[in-house]
């Protein structure tokens, strides 16, 4: 019979020591076994049975079997474990091979992640966890072939429901990918204006990030081919680790958009300032009418149309040149006048100089690329 899992499982007629002997195999009424002299018999045996490639999986069980310990004082649940540890052992001391392959069910049942909405296989789960009994080796080694198939049923079952998602996920997610492409000149009409200090600071830089990294994650998986063989070592795909039930990040794309759209709005508003707006009308530069036109119209396809490195860089100069020019006159008629120069002229040059580095600081910045 199956061993049966969970704290508190034993008679309570039953002492402590009387379980923890007894799953040793030492089981002796009058409490005269000598439990640590067991437990190391054991962990020698189970150490001298495992290929010396497999000892770190029982590693751990060994630790805790070989610690001195009262059973009186463990509670119910710390009982159960280190008897589940003390069968492992004997499990790995008669039968290694179905013993190694039953921590690795262990190990791959309890990574494996199913949404709530999986119920059926959910249940194969569970079904296949309570096969899970080193125990079963030990006391009852004709139970072990359906044990073994009733984890593999499941295995199978969610290897094929894992490879239908990631197929679906990916169908799904090129939607997404291709929504992120359109949205590129929009991206690195930003970036430019971003760019541009005398407009104020960048907006937008976290969605700008995000919306590049989810374009990168969102670009496809190319483990499908070999998704099968690939599901047997891992509960997950290697290529993208999907999570069974993880929904394509259709919504985070919109919200992302959303964020970017919002932040090339607020650039055009600071282009059509009256500030801003009064400097560029200076400009006898057929393009920077266009520019303007396209700004006053709130047009923002136009402006991401027109907005490459060569208009960028003639406006950081053209504005950057205004700004000095508002910051110079003061100090220009002064000297006209023959006037002295006062502590307020030092300030309007060190304006000028901090204007300067920063304008030259932007410039070094990469701009997007080319648009597709």
């Amino acid at each position: 019979m199956t061993e049966p899992r969970g704290a508190g499982r034993y008679s309570q007629t039953i002492t402590p020591e009387e379980v923890i002997s007894e799953a040793l195999g030492v089981y002796d009424p009058s409490g005269r076994s000598r439990l640590d002299d067991a437990s190391a018999d054991l962990v020698s045996a189970a150490r001298a049975a495992l290929p010396a490639g497999d000892l770190s999986l029982i590693a751990p069980a060994i630790e805790r079997v070989s610690r001195p310990v009262d059973p009186a004082a463990l509670g119910p649940a710390e009982r159960d474990a280190l008897v589940d540890d003390i069968y492992l052992l004997r499990a790995a001391a008669i039968d290694p091979e179905k013993t190694v392959s039953l921590l690795h069910a262990r190990e791959y049942l309890a990574s494996v992640h199913i949404p709530e909405e999986a119920t059926e296989l959910r249940l194969d789960r569970a079904v296949a966890e309570e096969q899970l009994s080193f125990a079963t080796i030990v006391r009852d080694p004709g139970r072990v072939p359906p044990m073994l198939r009733a984890i593999e049923s499941f295995l199978r079952s969610y290897r094929a429901s894992y490879i239908a998602r990631h197929g679906r996920y990916w169908a799904e997610t090129a939607g997404v990918h291709a929504r992120l492409l359109e949205a590129e000149p929009r991206a690195a009409a930003l970036a430019r204006l971003n760019s541009l200090t005398e407009l104020g600071p960048p907006v937008g830089e976290m969605a700008l990030e995000a919306i590049g990294e989810l374009a990168r994650e969102s670009a496809g998986c190319e483990e499908n081919d070999a998704l099968d063989e690939a599901l047997r070592e891992s509960p997950v795909c290697p290529g993208c680790a999907l999570r069974l039930g993880q929904a394509a990040p259709a919504e985070a794309a919109a919200e992302l958009l959303s964020r970017l759209d919002r932040a090339l709005e607020r650039q055009m508003s600071r282009l059509s300032s009256v500030a801003v707006r009064g400097l560029l009308e200076r400009s006898d530069d057929p393009r920077i009418a266009r520019f303007l036109r396209i700004v006053n119209a709130s047009q923002l396809s136009s402006l991401v149309a027109i907005m490459d490195d060569q208009l960028t860089n003639y406006l950081r100069r053209f504005l950057l040149e205004s700004r000095i020019h508002e910051i110079l006159d003061p100090i220009f008629e002064r000297v006209e006048r023959g006037e002295a120069a006062g502590a307020q002229d030092t300030d309007r040059l060190r304006e000028m100089a901090a204007l300067l580095e920063r304008a030259l600081r932007a410039s070094q910045r990469e701009l997007p690329p080319p648009a597709r």
